[in-house]
Protein backbone atom coordinates (compact mmCIF):
# COMPACT_ATOMS: atom_id res chain seq x y z
CA UNK A 1 0.00 0.00 0.00
CA UNK A 2 1.50 3.42 -1.48
CA UNK A 3 0.15 6.57 1.29
CA UNK A 4 0.59 9.67 -0.40
CA UNK A 5 -0.68 11.91 2.90
CA UNK A 6 -4.10 10.16 3.76
CA UNK A 7 -5.81 12.15 6.44
CA UNK A 8 -8.65 9.06 7.23
CA UNK A 9 -6.01 6.18 9.09
CA UNK A 10 -5.85 4.74 5.84
CA UNK A 11 -1.93 4.15 6.38
CA UNK A 12 -2.79 2.29 10.04
CA UNK A 13 -5.57 0.39 8.76
CA UNK A 14 -3.29 -0.55 5.91
CA UNK A 15 -0.58 -1.55 8.45
CA UNK A 16 -2.45 -3.43 10.60
CA UNK A 17 -3.26 -6.37 7.57
CA UNK A 18 0.76 -6.62 7.12
CA UNK A 19 1.39 -10.31 6.69
CA UNK A 20 -2.04 -10.44 5.96
CA UNK A 21 -3.01 -10.04 2.58
CA UNK A 22 -1.04 -6.18 2.52
CA UNK A 23 3.02 -6.71 1.62
CA UNK A 24 4.01 -3.58 2.53
CA UNK A 25 2.91 -0.24 3.43
CA UNK A 26 4.96 2.41 2.42
CA UNK A 27 4.22 6.52 3.20
CA UNK A 28 5.60 8.94 -0.15
CA UNK A 29 4.33 12.59 1.22
CA UNK A 30 4.70 14.93 -1.74
CA UNK A 31 3.46 18.76 -1.93
CA UNK A 32 0.84 18.47 -4.13
CA UNK A 33 -0.89 15.65 -5.82
CA UNK A 34 1.87 14.26 -7.89
CA UNK A 35 0.18 11.03 -9.83
CA UNK A 36 2.96 10.13 -12.62
CA UNK A 37 5.31 9.90 -9.77
CA UNK A 38 3.06 7.70 -7.66
CA UNK A 39 2.49 5.22 -10.53
CA UNK A 40 6.42 4.76 -10.94
CA UNK A 41 6.69 4.12 -7.94
CA UNK A 42 3.92 1.96 -8.23
CA UNK A 43 6.05 0.21 -11.34
CA UNK A 44 9.16 -0.05 -9.76
CA UNK A 45 7.51 -1.38 -6.32
CA UNK A 46 6.04 -4.51 -8.25
CA UNK A 47 9.76 -5.11 -9.94
CA UNK A 48 11.00 -5.28 -6.41
CA UNK A 49 8.27 -7.57 -5.07
CA UNK A 50 9.22 -9.90 -8.70
CA UNK A 51 4.81 -9.63 -9.31
CA UNK A 52 4.61 -11.52 -12.55
CA UNK A 53 0.96 -9.39 -13.04
CA UNK A 54 0.00 -5.94 -12.20
CA UNK A 55 -2.91 -5.15 -11.64
CA UNK A 56 -4.12 -1.47 -11.77
CA UNK A 57 -7.76 -1.33 -9.30
CA UNK A 58 -9.05 2.44 -8.56
CA UNK A 59 -11.00 3.24 -5.33
CA UNK A 60 -14.20 3.50 -6.96
CA UNK A 61 -13.81 0.62 -9.58
CA UNK A 62 -14.43 -3.33 -9.72
CA UNK A 63 -12.49 -5.08 -11.90
CA UNK A 64 -13.88 -8.28 -13.33
CA UNK A 65 -14.11 -11.23 -15.92
CA UNK A 66 -15.17 -10.92 -19.35
CA UNK A 67 -16.67 -14.47 -18.39
CA UNK A 68 -19.00 -14.94 -15.46
CA UNK A 69 -17.68 -19.02 -14.67
CA UNK A 70 -14.20 -17.38 -14.78
CA UNK A 71 -12.65 -15.63 -11.51
CA UNK A 72 -10.55 -12.26 -12.28
CA UNK A 73 -7.70 -13.92 -11.60
CA UNK A 74 -8.13 -17.48 -13.60
CA UNK A 75 -9.17 -15.11 -16.58
CA UNK A 76 -5.80 -13.53 -16.51
CA UNK A 77 -4.05 -16.51 -16.38
CA UNK A 78 -5.90 -17.48 -19.64
CA UNK A 79 -4.31 -14.45 -21.45
CA UNK A 80 -0.93 -14.97 -20.19
CA UNK A 81 -1.16 -18.61 -21.46
CA UNK A 82 -2.12 -16.94 -25.21
CA UNK A 83 0.66 -15.21 -25.61
CA UNK A 84 -0.97 -11.52 -24.15
CA UNK A 85 1.16 -9.27 -21.85
CA UNK A 86 -1.64 -6.48 -21.94
CA UNK A 87 -5.30 -6.78 -20.84
CA UNK A 88 -7.88 -3.66 -21.61
CA UNK A 89 -11.28 -2.97 -19.87
CA UNK A 90 -14.42 -1.58 -21.13
CA UNK A 91 -15.24 1.12 -18.89
CA UNK A 92 -18.66 1.52 -17.83
CA UNK A 93 -19.55 4.26 -15.71
CA UNK A 94 -22.72 3.87 -13.22
CA UNK A 95 -24.69 7.06 -12.27
CA UNK A 96 -27.06 7.63 -9.06
CA UNK A 97 -30.67 7.75 -10.42
CA UNK A 98 -33.92 9.10 -8.31
CA UNK A 99 -34.82 4.76 -8.90
CA UNK A 100 -32.13 3.74 -6.49
CA UNK A 101 -32.79 2.36 -3.05
CA UNK A 102 -31.54 4.99 -0.40
CA UNK A 103 -31.47 1.89 2.27
CA UNK A 104 -29.13 -0.75 0.29
CA UNK A 105 -25.57 -0.45 1.31
CA UNK A 106 -23.37 -2.51 -1.64
CA UNK A 107 -23.16 0.25 -4.16
CA UNK A 108 -23.16 -2.51 -6.98
CA UNK A 109 -26.68 -3.25 -5.80
CA UNK A 110 -27.47 0.36 -5.33
CA UNK A 111 -26.58 1.95 -7.95
CA UNK A 112 -27.86 0.03 -11.20
CA UNK A 113 -27.55 2.19 -14.44
CA UNK A 114 -25.26 3.13 -16.30
CA UNK A 115 -23.51 4.20 -20.03
CA UNK A 116 -20.54 2.91 -21.74
CA UNK A 117 -17.82 5.35 -21.46
CA UNK A 118 -14.22 3.89 -23.71
CA UNK A 119 -11.78 0.91 -23.79
CA UNK A 120 -8.89 3.01 -23.47
CA UNK A 121 -8.19 1.19 -19.81
CA UNK A 122 -4.78 -1.03 -19.98
CA UNK A 123 -5.24 -1.85 -16.12
CA UNK A 124 -3.59 -5.29 -16.36
CA UNK A 125 -0.35 -5.52 -17.41
CA UNK A 126 2.24 -8.14 -17.19
CA UNK A 127 5.30 -7.12 -15.36
CA UNK A 128 8.48 -7.05 -17.58
CA UNK A 129 11.70 -4.80 -17.26
CA UNK A 130 11.49 -0.94 -18.03
CA UNK A 131 7.58 -1.24 -17.86
CA UNK A 132 6.05 2.37 -17.80
CA UNK A 133 2.19 3.32 -16.82
CA UNK A 134 2.71 7.31 -15.99
CA UNK A 135 3.05 8.03 -19.61
CA UNK A 136 -0.81 8.32 -20.19
CA UNK A 137 -2.25 8.27 -16.20
CA UNK A 138 -2.10 5.10 -15.57
CA UNK A 139 -4.48 4.67 -18.80
CA UNK A 140 -1.95 2.92 -21.16
CA UNK A 141 1.06 0.29 -20.53
CA UNK A 142 4.33 1.27 -22.45
CA UNK A 143 7.08 -1.44 -22.94
CA UNK A 144 10.66 -0.16 -23.73
CA UNK A 145 11.92 -1.16 -27.34
CA UNK A 146 13.06 -5.04 -27.38
CA UNK A 147 9.41 -6.08 -25.72
CA UNK A 148 6.56 -6.37 -28.26
CA UNK A 149 3.22 -5.33 -26.63
CA UNK A 150 0.51 -7.58 -26.93
CA UNK A 151 -2.99 -6.47 -26.34
CA UNK A 152 -5.74 -9.30 -25.73
CA UNK A 153 -8.79 -9.07 -28.13
CA UNK A 154 -10.76 -9.97 -24.97
CA UNK A 155 -11.63 -6.95 -23.41
CA UNK A 156 -12.78 -7.12 -19.26
CA UNK A 157 -15.28 -5.41 -17.64
CA UNK A 158 -14.50 -2.19 -15.33
CA UNK A 159 -17.39 -1.39 -13.18
CA UNK A 160 -16.79 2.73 -12.04
CA UNK A 161 -19.14 4.08 -9.31
CA UNK A 162 -16.98 7.64 -9.55
CA UNK A 163 -20.33 9.34 -8.12
CA UNK A 164 -22.34 7.34 -5.71
CA UNK A 165 -24.82 9.94 -4.23
CA UNK A 166 -26.06 13.45 -4.82
CA UNK A 167 -24.02 14.00 -1.61
CA UNK A 168 -21.05 12.27 -1.94
CA UNK A 169 -21.12 14.26 -5.95
CA UNK A 170 -20.63 17.39 -4.13
CA UNK A 171 -18.31 16.21 -1.77
CA UNK A 172 -15.99 14.47 -4.08
CA UNK A 173 -15.73 16.74 -7.09
CA UNK A 174 -15.64 20.39 -5.37
CA UNK A 175 -14.16 19.86 -2.00
CA UNK A 176 -11.61 16.38 -2.42
CA UNK A 177 -10.63 16.27 -6.31
CA UNK A 178 -10.75 19.70 -8.33
CA UNK A 179 -9.04 20.91 -5.55
CA UNK A 180 -6.30 18.36 -5.65
CA UNK A 181 -5.91 17.96 -9.04
CA UNK A 182 -5.04 22.07 -10.00
CA UNK A 183 -1.29 22.37 -11.80
CA UNK A 184 -1.73 18.76 -13.47
CA UNK A 185 -0.48 18.00 -17.06
CA UNK A 186 -2.77 19.03 -19.49
CA UNK A 187 -5.44 16.69 -20.29
CA UNK A 188 -4.99 14.97 -17.08
CA UNK A 189 -8.08 14.55 -14.75
CA UNK A 190 -10.37 17.02 -16.63
CA UNK A 191 -13.06 14.19 -15.90
CA UNK A 192 -15.12 16.58 -13.66
CA UNK A 193 -14.14 19.77 -15.09
CA UNK A 194 -17.27 20.45 -16.71
CA UNK A 195 -19.54 19.76 -13.96
CA UNK A 196 -21.61 22.00 -11.52
CA UNK A 197 -23.58 21.82 -8.16
CA UNK A 198 -26.52 21.55 -9.67
CA UNK A 199 -28.41 18.15 -8.94
CA UNK A 200 -29.20 16.78 -12.41
CA UNK A 201 -24.82 16.64 -12.73
CA UNK A 202 -24.93 14.04 -10.38
CA UNK A 203 -28.35 12.56 -10.03
CA UNK A 204 -29.11 11.19 -13.53
CA UNK A 205 -32.30 10.48 -15.26
CA UNK A 206 -32.46 6.66 -15.56
CA UNK A 207 -33.83 7.05 -19.51
CA UNK A 208 -30.47 8.00 -20.24
CA UNK A 209 -29.01 5.29 -19.38
CA UNK A 210 -28.80 1.30 -19.43
CA UNK A 211 -29.59 -0.53 -16.38
CA UNK A 212 -27.70 -3.63 -15.68
CA UNK A 213 -29.45 -6.66 -14.71
CA UNK A 214 -26.12 -8.92 -13.52
CA UNK A 215 -26.82 -11.06 -16.46
CA UNK A 216 -23.07 -10.55 -17.82
CA UNK A 217 -25.05 -8.24 -21.18
CA UNK A 218 -23.24 -4.93 -21.51
CA UNK A 219 -24.83 -2.16 -23.94
CA UNK A 220 -21.45 -1.21 -25.91
CA UNK A 221 -22.95 2.02 -27.14
CA UNK A 222 -22.32 4.93 -25.41
CA UNK A 223 -25.72 6.79 -24.02
CA UNK A 224 -24.29 10.38 -22.36
CA UNK A 225 -21.38 12.48 -24.16
CA UNK A 226 -17.93 12.91 -22.53
CA UNK A 227 -19.77 16.33 -21.10
CA UNK A 228 -22.41 14.72 -19.30
CA UNK A 229 -25.19 15.39 -21.65
CA UNK A 230 -27.39 12.62 -23.68
CA UNK A 231 -26.70 11.47 -26.60
CA UNK A 232 -30.19 10.21 -27.54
Amino acid sequence: MLDNGSTDRSYEIAASYLGNGVLSVRRVPTETFEWAILLRMLCQWAWEFEAHWCVLVDADTFLESPRRRLTLLDAIRQEADLGHNVIKFNNFEFWPTPLDPSDEPDVRKRVTYYTYNDDNQEKCWANLPGVDIAQEAGHQVFYPPGIEKSISPNHFVMRHYKIRSYEHGLRKVFQQRQPRFRGQPEGWHIQYSWMSPARECFVRDPSTLTKYEEDGQWNLTPTLGRDGRPLR
